[in-house]
């Protein structure tokens, strides 16, 4: 009897990049976050994102944002969802850092 199954995580691990990966991103820059899934294979995924105003549809594996503020700043993380029963465990944290480009007169 399998049902004592559901609830678990799936062993697929989900991992987000950042685009493009650098260590200092600049206000007014974009960047993509991407959500990957580890060994995924062609399960039609749902992502979860976190925080949770990254929620948009949930079937987008990246999110897009244009013109970053300071206000981006902060840690971001996703997860894997195959269906109401089954995520996989949550990403690792990724950082973001948004620095203040200082535009000097010539």
């Amino acid at each position: 009897h399998s049902s004592s199954l559901s609830c678990l995580t799936v062993p697929n691990k989900a991992v987000v990049t950042l685009q493009p990966n650098w260590s200092e991103i600049y206000r007014g820059e974009t960047i993509t976050l991407r959500c990957e899934i580890k060994d995924g294979g062609d399960t039609e995924w749902e992502y979860e994102w976190s925080p949770d105003n990254l929620n948009r549809p949930s079937t987008y594996n990246n999110y897009r944002i244009i013109s970053v503020t300071r206000a981006h700043s902060g840690e971001y993380r996703c997860r894997g969802r195959r269906d109401s029963y089954s995520s996989t465990e949550w990403s690792d944290v990724i950082k973001l850092t948004i620095s203040c480009k200082l535009d000097y007169l010539s």
